[in-house]
Formats: structure tokens, sequence, C-alpha cells
């Protein structure tokens, strides 16, 4: 099946052995049918009893959705109507053509050209005019009038909701419907019990199409046998949508086909992907970046009188949160101001907000994207026990942005880099110098006013049901359908084909005696694996190892301290300023992992952010502290100064690579491990041309001279230390790894013999990649363990805090020859590793290089760094600090001493006016030493008791 469409519509695993214009091979009474005859007109049908006439069975799109097969058998009808070819066609054929965008096609072809989505709009207006396109609009104003509709139907469910029949209780909760995906699946897998919670109002694709063939055509002055409506859309479950039979109206009497039949009009035509628009860019060779900007058609534009676009937030459609406001201040009286304070549950896809009155919930909204949380909230709603008033669905993760129809990633991007870019590109669009107010309130947009005025007349009229709202109906499936509830998909096509169908009742059977499940790709038989974990020595490696508190409470600092610099990023990459609104902040959560609301978030961090009211809008803004901004700059100036070591670091992992070269993508994966700058592509590789040469643009190669210093390993060093402090033999130390157990760690009987015959074991060195063991000769698979440990352990040293991601590692397998699973060599040796799985994401962490939490031998850049989060730990009155370890220095080189009586975890608690330094009341005043005088504010404090005694 094609991976364009969702994950909902690609649940079916059957090869597509029905062809759309083939006869069908179940007849529609159940019986086997011979193979079709091209030249005949009819198909012989035999039983044990009765011989039976019947016609061809033609295969329509619909029947082929209600078919398991799924959207594989529909492809080549839907593909052949809606498709560039098809579009241009109906150019040349003299056809009035308008175009709807969507907003998420704008965002992605902005990210893609490097411009802002309301440049996108003006130079796809020019664009499509040049090809005779009459108009082209913009779906927000759709959207809008979606969001009024869906809010005037769901108070009506909720008081319904509220009333004593008991048939009124099944109102809620009301699911959106605009995800064509999610519709798919609900009438095909799910039928009538979750068909009656769905909206009924069409999505903003069907919006705009019912306003363009129903009003705006009578405006324009045009027939509807002339329109052909167009829409760009960042899915291609969007072409199924627009194919279904709900969405085709019979127009008036005195309008004929050319068969004097009467015309049947489809709302929307055709639909073009933002892929497929690209391509077409591209088709035409046109310099899209420097085409010349064109004034909006405003008739069905979200445009004001600046030229600036407007519109909802949430990139999904925003049908949550305005359907919340709406229902607050409607039922409540109650108008929420600044942004909803939405908590993620599971993962960044599902949140939930929710608005007590009184001490009880009265209002309880849910945000659930992917197919893996739709199929829980089903369940919850098939066993009665959701307890939400209103679920907003898309079938993709991270909503529509991420629709299988964008444009894909760039070589070296990765998919969540894009859709936090695609985030912010739509942000920026929503937010175009417009007020909060016109940006979070639909009813207040004057092309719906209009509308409502001119053809609607009110929200729920009859007309706005007739044109607004549609109905979803179960799809019946067939038999082959049902056996593939049973079976696997490849044994389905040949009981369809080769049984007789009394063979086929038996086998039916025999399946309802099953357990079936209803949910995943996988047949009953298979999915039998899904009911136990897997033990494999991974799985048992993670259940037995001992957790390093002190470690996993690193991991989480340095969670926070990577939230902190990904909202630096996102705040100095804006053009607006160095500043940002609070409801755009809180846009951001799931990108950065901010998993509380964005208000909780702010007061946590008091010393970080400034939070103030912009002078103009009036809204509530926040920007970085000067000291904030102070440490940022200072930690990237310390990596400026870092140059060459930097550049010592690229050379070792070069050297380390098999073929000399690394992908520059990996390499910007590790980047703040490694110390190297942003722009380490100019400012490191290409400045340093003698010793790197770029290769295809995305690798780098190693061309200069090796120094024989480089080639010598850290754990080299440490066996030529320990050999000359502790007297041990060399034969003990030439190859031994230090190890350093946790704290708790339970030792098997044998553990010590075989890890002492293992540390004797002789290993490939990192840096002699030529060198090749033979994993089939007596102990080469060890020696070949030996040899990835040791790769492992020199990548690790090499970074500024000896730490990072396990899933960055994988990069490195092809250039590095690791012919084994990462995950599992680091949990195989505890005593070397440790992977945290506290904060986001899997960090490993080299143990001989920490002490009770703190790094050994500190580098300048990781100070700075522990600056940064000095600063972010600091709360409001009184806080715990980060433990500041003993520095000594030995053999001109710090190294930090952790005091071994030290209690605790060393969280000692300061004011927060002396952390700051506040509390100098005189810079001239200095202590003894010389240093400047710190005074509190309260010296002593006596008790009570001590007084009287005194």
């Amino acid at each position: 099946m094609s991976e364009k469409f969702s994950p909902t519509l690609r649940i079916g695993d059957l090869s597509d052995f029905i062809a759309p214009s083939q006869a069908c091979i179940v007849s529609l009474k159940g019986f086997k049918s011979s193979a079709a005859n091209k030249s005949s007109d009819i198909s012989e049908v035999s039983t044990s009893k009765t011989q039976l006439k019947t016609d061809p069975v033609k295969i329509s799109l619909k029947d082929c959705l209600a078919c398991s097969g799924c959207v594989t058998s529909a492809e080549t009808i839907m593909l052949e109507k809606q498709s560039l070819d098809e579009f241009l066609s109906n150019i040349d054929k003299g056809k009035v053509i308008i175009i709807s965008i969507s907003p998420q096609s704008r965002a992605s072809l902005a990210v893609h050209f490097g411009i802002s989505p309301i440049q996108v709009l003006r130079k796809l207006t020019s664009f499509f005019k040049s090809l005779s396109v009459k108009a082209v609009f913009d779906t927000s104003c759709s959207r809008d009038l979606t969001l009024i509709e869906s809010c005037k139907e769901f108070i009506t469910r909720y008081k319904l909701s509220q009333s004593v029949d008991e048939r009124c209780k099944s109102s809620l909760p009301m699911i959106s419907s605009a995800c064509p995906g999610w519709i798919c699946y609900a009438e095909k897998q799910l039928g009538s019990y979750i068909l009656p919670y769905i909206s009924s109002v069409k999505s903003p694709q069907q919006t705009i199409g019912a306003i363009v063939k129903n009003h705006l055509c009578q405006k324009m002055g045009l027939r509807l046998d002339e329109i052909y409506h167009v829409t760009v859309m960042p899915c291609y479950d969007k072409k199924l949508e627009a194919s279904r039979d709900d969405f085709v109206f019979q127009a008036e009497s005195q309008a004929k086909s050319n068969e004097g039949e009467a015309l049947m009009v489809s709302e929307v035509d055709s639909v073009l992907t933002s892929g497929e628009v690209l391509e077409l860019i591209q088709l035409k060779g046109v310099d899209f970046k420097n085409l010349e900007d064109s004034p909006l058609d405003n008739m069905l534009t979200n445009v004001n009188d600046e030229g600036h676009i407007y519109g909802v937030p949430g990139s999904s459609g925003g049908y949550g949160e305005t359907i919340f406001r709406h229902a607050a201040k409607v039922l409540f009286g109650k108008t929420i101001e600044g942004p909803l304070e939405f908590k993620t549950i599971r993962n960044s896809d599902f949140q939930e907000v929710t608005m007590e009155v009184e001490g009880k919930t009265v209002l309880k909204f849910a945000l659930c994207y992917g197919f893996r949380n739709l199929q829980n909230v089903v369940r919850k709603i098939k066993t009665g026990k959701c307890d939400y008033h209103f679920l907003e669905i898309m079938a993709c993760p991270s909503g529509c942005l991420n629709g299988g129809g964008q444009i894909k990633p760039k070589p070296g991007q990765s998919g969540k880099d894009l859709i936090q870019s695609l985030e912010t590109a739509y942000m920026e669009n929503v937010s175009s110098s417009c007020t909060e107010v016109q940006i979070a309130d639909p009813f207040e947009n004057p092309h719906i006013k209009s509308l409502y005025n001119e053809w609607l007349e009110q929200p729920g009229s009859e007309k706005a049901k007739k044109h607004m709202h549609t109905e979803y109906h179960p799809l019946v499936k067939s038999i082959t359908s049902q056996l593939h509830n049973c079976f696997d998909s490849q044994i389905l096509y040949f009981v369809s084909v080769f049984t007789t169908f009394e063979e086929r009742q038996q086998r039916l059977r025999f399946c309802h005696l099953q357990p079936i499940f209803s949910f995943g790709p996988l047949n009953s038989l298979t999915q039998r694996r899904w009911k136990k974990a897997v033990d494999s020595a991974q799985t048992r490696l993670e259940q037995d190892r001992t957790r390093d508190t002190q470690l996993d409470k690193v991991a989480t600092q340095i969670r926070k301290l990577n939230v902190i610099l990904k909202l630096h990023h996102l705040i100095t990459q804006r053009k607006r300023g160095p500043f940002v609104s609070v409801q755009i902040m809180s846009r951001w959560r799931h990108l950065v992992g901010i998993n509380v609301g964005i208000g909780e978030f702010l007061h946590k961090v008091p010393h970080v952010f400034d939070v103030f009211t912009h002078p103009v809008r009036r809204n509530l803004c926040c920007k970085f502290t000067h000291k904030m901004l102070n440490l940022v700059n200072e930690e990237e100036n310390v990596v400026r100064k870092g140059e060459m070591e930097a550049v010592r670091r690229v050379k070792k992992l070069l050297m380390m690579s098999v073929s000399g070269k690394l992908r520059l993508h990996a390499l910007r994966l590790v980047r703040r491990e490694l110390g190297l700058p942003e722009d380490f592509r100019e400012s490191i590789l290409s400045k340093y041309s003698k010793e790197f040469k770029l290769v295809d643009l995305e690798v780098v190669q190693l061309v200069g001279d090796v120094d024989e210093e480089l080639g010598l390993a850290e754990i080299e060093k440490w066996r030529e230390k320990e050999y000359r402090e502790k007297w041990l033999s060399e034969f003990e130390t030439k190859y031994a790894f230090p190890i350093n157990f946790p704290t708790g760690y339970k030792i098997e009987s044998g553990y010590r013999d075989r890890l002492k015959n293992w540390q004797r074991l002789p290993f490939v060195k990192p840096y002699e990649t030529k060198e090749v063991v033979r994993i089939r000769s007596c102990g080469g698979i060890e020696r070949y363990e030996k040899r990835a440990v040791g790769i492992l352990h020199e990548f690790l040293c090499l970074t500024v805090e000896k730490m990072v991601e396990v899933e960055r590692l994988a990069h490195f397998q092809r250039d590095f020859s690791l012919g084994v699973n990462v995950r599992e060599l680091l949990l195989k040796h505890p005593g070397i590793f440790y992977i945290s799985t506290k904060g986001n994401g899997q960090r490993v962490f080299l143990r001989e290089a920490y002490s009770k939490g703190c790094l050994i031998e500190p580098n300048p850049i990781y100070v700075a760094r522990r600056n940064i989060l000095h600063l972010i730990l600091v709360g409001f009155r009184y806080t715990r600090e980060l433990r500041a370890p003993d520095v000594r220095v030995n053999n001109d080189k710090e190294v930090c001493e952790v005091k071994s009586d030290a209690k605790g975890d060393e969280d000692w608690i300061v004011p927060m006016l002396e952390r700051l330094n506040h509390g100098n009341t005189n810079s001239q005043a200095k202590t003894n030493e010389g240093e400047a005088l710190m005074i509190s504010e309260v010296d002593s404090v006596l008790p009570s008791g001590e007084v009287l005694e005194l």
C-alpha cells in the first residue's frame, strides 16, 4: 500500500489483487464465481445446488474503501482524477480554475524556500495566475466558519448531555471530523458505536468547496460546469475526502450534463498536496523565491487592512482551543485570557485541558494525534470510561503539519527538526501583525459575518446544516474483509480464489471461536506475541541493572538546560525581536519538551525570563534576562576560544572511522557534545582546509597529516598512570578498562573471574582501523566486542561532558564498523558505562569520568554550561544549588575532588539574594583575603529560650 496515506488507512496488509475495472472474485451473494471473461457480458456462478447467472461486478471507489484491501484498489481511480496532469488538462480546456490553499501547505513551502508564509501565498498567487487561474483563496476563512458551526454543535450536545433523558447521555464526547484518515477508519473498522460521537460539521476543505460551488459562483456570475475547484492540502487522505459521494450534489434542474442527465457537481474537484505543488513549480522551471508578490484575493482570505494574514492558532485546526474558550464563555460565563494550559498526559501527541467550577470539572478536552493514542481513546469510548467532553483527533503524529503530502525533509534534516521549523513558520503566519483577540476569535471574522448575512442566515440554521454539515455511514464488510480478521493476508488470497464457498464458511465458523483483535495491522494468529514481552538479552539486562541516582540527577538537569537552550534558539531566530508572546511560547511546549503549563514553567525559572506587557499589543510577552543572555554569550565565547580543541576532537573521530570519512549530519547531531560551534561547517571544516575536505557537501574527510600523539587513546594514558602509581603488573593493566560499579550493585558468583578474563583479552586499538579482528577465530567474538567497547569509550572521552544520547551513537555505527547492538553492549558493561533514562531520551555516561555527579576533570565549556544551569535552578526565595566540588591543581590541570564525608546528595541550600550577589551593599568592600564582602540581611537567629538564658 502507498506510504503516502495516513497510518489509519494503511491498516490492511493485503496484496492489491483486485483492480478497479476487474470483475470481483466474490459475488454479491457470497458464491464463488469463475474468472471473468473479458469478451463476454455475463459470468457463470456455480454452487452445489443450482446454477446462477449474474452480471459482472464493477468495483466503485466506495466499494474499495469498504474492502479490507483499503485504499490500494482505489488509488488508480483517484490519482487519475486528482493529479497534476488532470489539473493542467482542465486549464487547457478553458475551465475557470479556483484554488484554495491550506495554511499547513503554506508553512511547508515557506520552510522549504526559506521565506515567510505570507510571501508564499503572494508568490503562489502570482504563479497560479500566470497559469490562467481565476482566483487563489485561503482555507483559514473556511476553517473559521467550520469552528463556529462546531462551537454551536458542541453547545447543543453539552446541554443535551445534562438533561434527565438517558437517551441524551451519549451525546458526548464530541469528536472532531476534520481528519479524513480518522473518518475512513471510523466508518470501516469502528462502525455505528463510534460514528454518533463524531461532529457532523464538514472539514475546512469541504466547507470552502461548498462556499465556492453554492455561493461564490453566483456572486461571480459563473455556471457550475465552468468551475474547477482545486485545494492544496498537507495530506493525501484529503483526496479520499473529496471523492466521497456525500460531497457530490445535484445541480438545479436547468443545469444538464452533455448526456442530458442532471448535472452532478463535486464540492472539490481535485486535491493537490504540498509536494505536488512543489513538483509543479519545478516542472515549470520557475524561480519561486524571486517571483514577484501579487495582491491577495481577499474575497475568501483572512487578510486585514495592512495586508497580513490572520487566523486561529492550532496547527491542526485549533478545534480544541476555540471550542473550549467558547464553551467556557457561553455555558459558564468565563472569558479565558491568555493561552490555555494544556498538560501532556502520555506523550507530546496527547494533551488535555480542563476547567473547574466550584471544585468540579465541568469541561475536559483532549488533543489526540497519531494512531497509537487514537486506539486508547476509542477503547475508552467503547467501554464507557471516556470522561472527555471533546476530542480533537488527527491520524498523523504531530497533527496536520506532519501530513503525508508535505514536502519531505532536506538531506541532513531530521523529521523532528522539520516539524519544529513548520510549527515556527505556522505560528508566524498566525500572529503576523495581529492582536491576540483577532487571532483567537473566529466570530469576529468579517468574511464569516458576510457569509451568514448573505447566505447561511445564522449558525446552526437549516441552510447552514444543509451546506456545512454531513453524515457518516458504517461500511459493511465483505466476506473477504471478514476473513482478513482471522487469516494472514497471503493465505487470504488463496482462500478467496481457490476454495469453495462451503470451505470458506467452515473457516468462518472456526474463526468465530478465536479471539479477534480489531486493532493493528496483524491478524489474531500473529498478534499472540503482543500478549507477552519479548524475552531478549537486552530486556534482561535492563531489568537487572542498578540505577545510579547521581547520574540520573545529572541527566534530569541536562534536560532542563536543553529546554532553555532550545527556547533561546527559537527566540533568537525570530525576526520580530528578542521577545515572544506567552501565547506563542505555549505553542512551543511540545517542541522543546515542556511537560507543564507555560505559566507554571515561567514561575519555576524566574531568573531566566522577564515577563512584561507589550506596550502596543497589550499582551503578555517574555524575554531572556540580561544575566541569562550574558551566561549564554559566555558559553558561546568559550566554544569559540576552544577552536583548536574542537579541531582535535573532529580529527580523532575521523581517525576512528574505517574510511576516514564522516557524515555532516552525524556530526551535527553531536555538535554540542563535541563542543563545536553552531556554524562548525564554515568556522571549523572550511577554515581548516588543510585538515579537512568536504566531499559531496555532506561528507567530511580527513586529508591532513596525523600526529602520533593523536593516535594515543585515553584508555592507554590511564593504563600508563595506573602502572606508574599503583605498581601494578604490566600484564594486569595492558588491556584493562577502569571499572566502577554503582552502589548496591549485586555481583553474581563467577562474575569476577569472567570480568578478569575479559579484561586480559587483547583488543584492536580504536585508531588502528586497518587491523581486522577475525570473529570466527578462538575468542574472536570477545575481542570484537572489546574493540567496540574501546571505540565507544574513546568516543565518550572526546565529548565535553563525557556523555551522549544513545540514539545518536547509532549514526556512527557504519563509519566505525560497529556490527553490534550498541545499547545492548552498553548495558552489558555496567562498570564502564551507565545509561540513564531520566529526562528526555536515554543518555550514556562514562562512569570513570564522574564522581558523585560531578565531572572529575572539568573543562571551560562544562563550567560555562554549569553556570547557566545554576541560574536555571535558582528559585524565588530558597533553592537547591549544584554541588560545588573542591578544585585542586595536579600537573597544571584542574581536577575536581568530591569529599568522601559529604552527606546525602551534596545539595546545600543558599539564599537567593546571596546567590545573585544582591547582598553586596558596597562594591568597594573587601574581606581580609581581598574577595568581595558578602553581607547577609540577618547574621544570626536566637531562639526565645536562649534569650531567656542570656
